[in-house]
C-alpha cells in the first residue's frame, strides 16, 4: 500500500514556538490521566507550554473511542523542540484509519515507551469454508472477535492474503487475492466473487485475512532530529511510522508486531499492521535504525525513497519541470523519455512557474493529470541535448541519503523485508526472514514516482533467509534474494546503480535466483554464503532470466565476484553464475562463486 502525502497542517490545536523558554525537569503530570484520554494531548502541550524538558505520562491504558471528526490526527503536535515524551508503561488505543500521532516541524524531540494498538483490530480475517466449481467465487466465514468483509480496505472489494493452516503464515505460492464484489450471506458468513478463476493453491480450510482502513501510527512530517524509541505498535492500522519530508536526521528504536487477540475471538491474529512497518519519503538525511524488530505487516518492511519530477520543456540548460524539492546546489539526476540514465547535473537557480500550462499527456501513472500539477523552472550546469517532454528527473538529496539499518530483524509479512532507493546506505547485521517477495531490493520504481538508483551502498553481515516464496510471479524483476535492479533501457550515462558492496551475508533456504545483478557499475559481491539454495524450482521471475541460476548478472559494467561459497544446493539449480549479454566487464564467474 501506498499512501500519498495528505496536509494535516490544518488541526483544531495551535502550538505557538517556544524555543526560547528554558526547560525543567519534569515529573508526572497530574492533569493527564487514563480516566479521560482528552487529557493526554492538552497535558502533553500544557507541559510543553510551561517550559519543561520532559513529560512523563501516568501509566495506564488510554482509550480513545472515536477519530477527531474533523479529520487529522489524533494527537497533533506543532513546532516542539529540545522535548521528550515518556510514555513506558502506556498503553494508547485508536480505531482504524486515520493517524494516531503526528509530530508536524518539530525538532530534537524524543517519545519513548508507549504501546500504540488499533482497537477494535483493524482487519477482517477467517477460513475458506468453500469454492466454487467453476473457482470463480469462494465462502468465508469470519472468525469471532474480527470485523466484517465491509470493514475490509477496499470496502465491496476487498483484497484477501491466504495463511498456511499448519504455521499460519504467507502460504507458499499464493497471491494477493483481488476481489470484484462480495455477498453477505448470513451472520459471519460471506461470499466472495472473484474476477478471474481461483488458482488450485487455495483450498477449502485455508486461513484468509483482509487488509483494513489505512492510517498511521506515528507521522514525522518536516522534522528534524527525532527519536522514537522502545515504542511498540500492534494491530498496525496502516504507515506504522512515516518520516516526510525535512531535514531528517531521526532515529529509530521500536518494534511491530502482533496485537492480542480480540475480546471473544478463538484465534490470535494472523496480521500484525496493514501496510508498512517503517516508510521514509523525502527525506533530506536518512534515518537511522537500529535493533527494530518488524513483523506480519501486508506490505514492505523498511522502504527508503524520494520522487520524480516530471520534465515538461528543457531549452539548452533552463529547464520546466513539475515542482519538486529541489534548492539549489543540490544534484539532479536525469533520464530520458524510456528511463535510461543520461547523467547528473547541479542546480542552480529555481523559480515559480504559476501561469504556466501544458496540453501534452505523460505516459507515467504519477503525472496523469498534469492540469493539477504546480510548475517550476529550474537552472542547472550542465545540457542535455536528448532531455525533451516525459523525461524523469531526481533529487538524490531528498531521497533518505546517509541510512543505516543496524542489527534488525524483518519476519514473516508480505513484500520486501526492505525496499532502498537512496545513496550512501548501509545495512547490517539484519536478518531478513520470511518476506513473501524479496529479502533486500535496491531499485527505482517509476510505477509508484518513487525515486532512485542508489549509489555507494554496503549491504554485510546480514542473513536473509526463506523469501521469494509467494506473491510475485513469472513477470516480475524484483525476484532475488538479494535484488539490485533498474527500470527501463540502458541509457548514454550507463547503469544507474553505483558502487555497490555485498559482503559476508548468508543467503539460506531460497529457491529461484538467490542474487540478481542488473542495472549495476561497480558492483562487488565478496565473501558471500548461500546456503540450502534452490531445494525446489521456482518460476519467480523466469519469463526475465533464468531461475535455475544462483547469480544473475545483467545490464551491468563492472561486475566483481570473489570468495563467495556455495553449500548445499538443491537439485533446482543448474548455473551457478549466469552472465546475460548486456552485461559487460564481469569478473570472478570462473572462481568467484565456489561449491564447499
Amino acid at each position: 500500500m501506498r499512501l500519498t502525502r495528505r496536509n494535516l497542517l490544518n488541526t483544531t490545536v495551535q502550538i505557538a514556538s517556544l524555543s526560547s523558554l528554558s526547560r525543567l525537569e519534569a515529573d508526572e503530570v497530574s492533569t493527564i490521566s487514563p480516566a479521560d484520554p482528552g487529557t493526554l494531548l492538552t497535558g502533553i502541550l500544557a507541559a510543553y507550554q510551561q517550559g519543561k524538558a520532559k513529560v512523563v505520562i501516568p501509566k495506564g491504558t488510554y482509550k480513545f473511542t472515536a477519530l477527531p471528526s474533523q479529520g487529522g490526527p489524533l494527537l497533533p503536535f506543532s513546532d516542539l523542540q529540545n522535548f521528550e515524551i515518556a510514555g513506558e508503561g502506556v498503553t494508547i488505543l485508536c480505531p482504524p484509519g486515520g493517524d494516531l500521532i503526528a509530530f508536524y516541524n518539530c525538532k530534537h524531540v524524543t517519545l519513548t515507551g508507549v504501546e500504540l494498538r488499533r482497537d477494535p483490530i483493524p482487519f477482517p480475517q477467517g477460513k475458506i469454508t468453500s469454492i466454487s466449481p467453476s473457482r470463480t467465487s469462494y465462502d468465508v466465514r469470519i472468525d469471532r472477535g474480527y470485523p466484517g468483509l465491509d470493514q475490509a480496505n477496499e470496502g465491496a472489494q476487498p483484497v484477501g492474503y491466504l495463511f498456511s493452516r499448519t504455521n499460519r503464515q504467507w502460504k507458499p505460492g499464493s497471491q494477493d487475492y483481488y476481489s470484484q464484489s462480495v455477498e453477505h450471506l448470513d451472520g459471519s458468513e460471506y461470499r466472495v466473487h472473484m474476477g478471474s478463476p481461483l488458482g488450485l493453491e487455495i483450498e477449502v480450510g485455508d486461513l484468509i485475512a483482509y487488509r483494513g482502513p489505512g492510517g498511521r501510527e506515528i507521522y514525522l512530517g518536516g522534522c528534524e532530529s527525532m527519536r522514537i524509541l522502545d515504542v511498540s505498535i500492534k494491530s498496525g492500522s496502516g504507515f506504522c511510522v512515516h518520516e516526510d519530508g525535512g531535514e531528517g536526521h531521526h532515529y529509530y528504536r521500536y518494534s511491530v508486531t502482533y496485537g492480542p487477540r480480540p475480546p471473544g475471538a478463538g484465534d490470535d491474529p494472523l496480521i500484525a499492521s496493514n501496510a508498512d512497518s517503517f516508510h521514509s519519503s523525502g527525506v533530506r538525511n536518512g534515518p537511522t535504525l537500529k535493533g527494530c524488530h518488524f513483523e506480519g505487516m501486508c506490505d514492505d518492511g523498511i522502504p527508503i525513497h524520494g520522487s520524480y519530477a516530471l520534465c515538461c520543456e528543457a531549452n539548452g540548460k533552463s529547464i520546466i519541470i513539475t515542482s519538486h524539492n529541489f534548492r539549489i546546489g543540490d544534484p539532479i539526476r536525469l533520464y530520458n523519455a524510456t528511463f535510461g540514465y543520461l547523467g547528473e547535473a547541479k542546480v542552480t537557480a529555481i523559480a515559480a512557474k504559476p501561469h504556466y500550462k501544458t496540453s501534452q499527456k505523460s505516459s507515467y501513472r504519477g503525472f496523469a493529470d498534469l492540469s493539477k500539477e504546480a510548475f517550476q523552472e529550474i537552472q542547472i550546469d550542465a545540457e542535455f541535448p536528448t532531455l525533451t517532454f516525459d523525461c524523469l528527473l531526481s533529487n538524490p538529496a531528498a531521497n533518505g541519503s546517509g541510512y543505516i539499518v543496524h542489527g534488525c530483524s524483518v519476519r514473516n509479512h508480505r513484500a520486501r523485508g526492505m525496499l532502498l532507493k537512496a545513496d550512501h546506505g548501509l545495512v547490517e547485521n539484519c536478518i531478513v526472514d520470511g518476506s513473501t517477495i524479496d529479502g533486500i531490493v535496491i531499485s527505482p520504481e517509476v510505477w509508484w514516482n518513487e525515486a532512485d538508483y542508489s549509489h555507494n551502498l554496503v549491504i554485510r553481515n546480514n542473513i536473509v533467509s526463506h523469501v521469494g516464496y509467494a506473491t510475485a510471479g513469472e513477470g516480475t524483476d524484483q525476484c532475488g534474494a538479494i535484488t539490485l535492479v533498474g527500470e527501463g533501457t540502458l541509457g548514454p550515462g550507463g547503469p544507474g546503480h553505483r558502487h555497490i558492496l555485498f559482503e559476508n551475508n548468508k543467503i539460506e533456504n531460497c529457491n529461484g535466483i538467490n542474487m540478481l545483478i542488473h542495472s549495476g557499475g561497480d558492483v562487488t559481491v565478496r565473501n558471500n554464503l548461500f546456503l540450502n539454495a534452490q531445494q525446489e524450482p521456482s518460476q519467480r521471475g523466469s519469463a526475465l532470466f533464468d531461475t535455475t541460476s544462483l547469480i544473475v548478472v545483467a545490464m551491468s559494467d563492472g561486475v566483481v565476484l570473489e570468495g563467495n561459497r556455495v553449500q548445499r544446493r538443491g537439485n533446482a539449480g543448474k548455473s551457478m553464475i549466469t552472465v546475460m549479454d548486456t552485461a559487460k566487464n564481469v569478473t570472478g564467474t570462473s572462481n568467484g562463486v565456489k561449491l564447499i
